[in-house]
Order: structure tokens, then C-alpha cells, then sequence
């Protein structure tokens, strides 16, 4: 599939809905203890393919550690050989776990009281090969366990009991948002997603957003901004305001109407922002702005017509709808009837449901 028809579809299926599938445990840390200390293993240097284990880990680490809307932080503090458990230190380490066909990969033991962590160990099975990318995939899936969150129920997130992703889901991310939120998040309600029914070279069709509260401290309204642009960066021209009631937890969505490009082909940006205080961007409210890069450029069909990007993704939203509610497997290939035949294979429509969800994530 060539990638200007990849980048057209990532487009066309941001009208997909989404939801929450992220869990929390019982025991969380408190904010107090970040960042937090861990050692590992000196046996990272013979039970890691080439010793990697020592730069991977904190790298895995970093991964949650960096996410700018959490407060969660841990600081690696060297090697350091054995472990007493419920010590107060989180440990890495690595101990046989068995080698049958039930046996774990790793395990976080995580030590608390009152619902409050104080300590985890993760421990890797030394029957297992730990070569760079598994060492990735399964550490940072235990890293998640250490930090709170437990099994996600999205089959695309890092906590999904049998990920083999090797990076952050958006669904990680709201779930340890959700945990530790970071302070500008405090008082904010966050736009969840932002998306056209239908988008075309000169236009899109209806579109919709959903807002959802993050810690807005009483009920009241909020004044919800929508731009267009044909680069990244939003001056002081929009298209719509609305103000919208929040009365709990609950998302709210609203809706706005149509948008007109004009004739020439090339990126469009959409963008929404919340605004809690009845101005224009504050500066605890700076990343509080989704914004939608929407690709229209020309791409190929069958890798030798060109249809200038005119085309309705009315046809694609049929074929995710009938996608959605299959029950009995998924047909290994898709029809596109874009005024000729365009085939896709089953892979490329997941990756592209996978990655519309986040719109800092590169396009496939």
C-alpha cells in the first residue's frame, strides 16, 4: 500500500469513536515519592543479548517517566546485586520463573499498605532469551504494573495482558494521566478526540469532538474553540465557539458544522481548544489544543489512477461499520470501491484503527 493512500485513509477513519479501556490496581504511590529509585541486577550483563539490559531498562523507564501529563518520574541509581522484599527499593532482577508453558516472562511484585506502594520488584525469567525487543515489549508492560495500572482491555495498548507492542499506547497514557495527572491538567477538561464524518479535497463533512473532564473542580461551562489552517500553528482566526456544560465526569460532545479548504490540494490542521477560564490560551491551558492533520493530497488506486484526493470516505465508514460488528473473524481482505477496486489487507486497516487514536503518533 503506498503511503500517500495510507496517510488519505488515516485521515478518513478519524471519525471512529473511542473509549476508555485502561484499569488501575488497588495500590498507587503518592505523589510524594517521585520520582522513585530503582537498581538493577548486575546479572543484566550475561542474561541480556549483548548486555543491553542496563541502557534498555531506564530508556523503558524514561518512556512513562517523560509524558509531559504526568507527574510520575523515577531515577535509575546503578547496579546493585540482591534484594530483601518490602525493602522500600524497587529492584530489577532476574530469577528462574520456571520454564513450562505456563511459566510467567516476568512478574512485578509489588509491595503496599493502605492502598499505597512502597516498593516493586520485577523480576525477568532466566529461561527466557532476553534479546533488545523482548526486553522492550515485556519491560515496559511490568514497568506499567509498577507504576499502578493493571491489564488494559484494548488489544493496541502496552498493558494488554498479551501485548507485544514496543511502545505506549494512548490508552497507556490516559491511564497513568489518570493516576498521577500533572498539575496543568488540574484544572482542565482535555479534548478527547476531534473528527470530520467525511473529508474530501475542498471539504469536510459535519464534525464532532468530545470533551471530557479531567479535573474541572465544579460544574459550570467551558468556552470550546475550533480552527483551520493549512500549517500546525493557530493565530487568532477560528471557525466556531461554543460553550458547553460540565455537570461531572461524563464526555460531552459537541458539534460543529462544515468546513470549506477552497480548490488547492494539500495538508489541512484542525484544532480545538477548551478553554476553563473564559480567555484566550493560558498559559496553564497551552496544551490543552488537539489538533488533526488532514492529508488531503493526491494518492494512487491500484498504483496507476490518480484521483486527485477526490474522494468521499462515506464507502470507508460502511466498511469500518461492517468491520465493527463482524462476530465470527475478520475477513482477511477489504474492498475499496473508489470508482475502481482497491484491496486491503486486514494488518493495514488495524495498524491505521491503532494509530488514529493519538495524533503525535508518525503515519505508518
Amino acid at each position: 500500500m503506498g503511503i500517500r493512500f495510507r496517510l488519505f485513509l488515516l485521515t478518513l477513519i478519524l471519525f471512529l469513536p473511542s473509549a476508555c479501556a485502561y484499569e488501575v490496581r488497588d495500590s498507587t504511590w503518592d505523589v510524594s515519592d517521585f520520582p522513585i529509585s530503582y537498581w538493577i541486577d548486575p546479572a543484566v550483563a550475561t542474561e541480556t543479548e549483548e548486555g543491553v539490559g542496563e541502557q534498555v531498562i531506564p530508556e523503558l523507564f524514561d518512556l512513562w517517566a517523560d509524558l509531559p501529563s504526568s507527574k510520575f518520574d523515577a531515577v535509575y541509581q546503578g547496579m546493585k546485586p540482591g534484594f530483601v522484599a518490602s525493602d522500600g527499593e524497587c529492584h530489577i532482577l532476574w530469577d528462574d520463573l520456571g520454564n513450562d508453558l505456563f511459566s510467567p516472562t516476568a512478574i512485578a511484585y509489588t509491595h503496599a499498605m493502605n492502598g499505597r506502594i512502597h516498593d516493586v520488584d520485577i523480576v525477568f525469567n532466566t529461561n527466557i532469551g532476553w534479546s533488545e525487543r523482548t526486553l522492550t515489549t515485556t519491560g515496559l508492560h511490568e514497568i506499567g504494573h509498577l507504576i499502578g495500572l493493571d491489564h488494559s482491555t484494548s488489544r493496541w495498548a502496552m498493558m494488554y495482558a498479551t501485548s507485544t507492542a514496543e511502545d505506549l499506547h494512548w490508552d497507556d497514557i490516559e491511564g497513568i494521566t489518570h493516576l498521577y495527572p500533572a498539575d496543568n491538567l488540574s484544572d482542565l477538561v482535555g479534548v478527547r478526540m476531534l473528527y470530520p464524518l467525511y473529508a474530501s479535497s475542498s471539504s469536510t463533512g459535519p464534525m464532532a469532538a468530545e470533551i471530557q473532564n479531567k479535573g474541572f473542580p465544579t460544574a459550570g461551562s467551558v468556552e470550546v474553540t475550533l480552527y483551520v489552517s493549512d500549517t500546525p500553528e493557530f493565530g487568532s482566526t477560528y471557525l466556531g465557539k461554543s460553550e458547553i456544560p460540565i455537570e461531572g465526569p461524563d464526555p460531552v460532545t459537541v458539534t460543529f458544522p462544515r468546513v470549506s479548504f477552497g480548490t488547492s490540494v494539500g495538508p489541512r490542521y484542525l484544532g480545538l481548544s477548551v478553554d476553563t477560564q473564559h480567555q484566550v490560551f493560558e498559559s496553564n491551558e497551552e496544551n490543552n489544543l488537539l489538533v488533526y492533520e488532514l492529508p488531503i493530497v493526491p494518492f494512487e488506486v491500484n498504483g496507476d489512477q490518480d484521483l486527485n484526493g477526490r474522494v468521499d470516505s462515506r464507502d470507508l465508514f460502511q466498511l469500518v461499520l461492517q468491520w465493527q460488528k463482524k462476530t465470527s473473524g475478520i475477513p482477511e481482505l477489504y474492498r475499496f470501491d473508489f470508482g475502481s477496486k482497491y484491496w486491503v489487507v486486514e494488518e493495514d486497516l488495524l495498524g491505521l484503527l491503532d494509530r488514529w487514536h493519538h495524533p503525535t503518533l508518525p503515519p505508518p
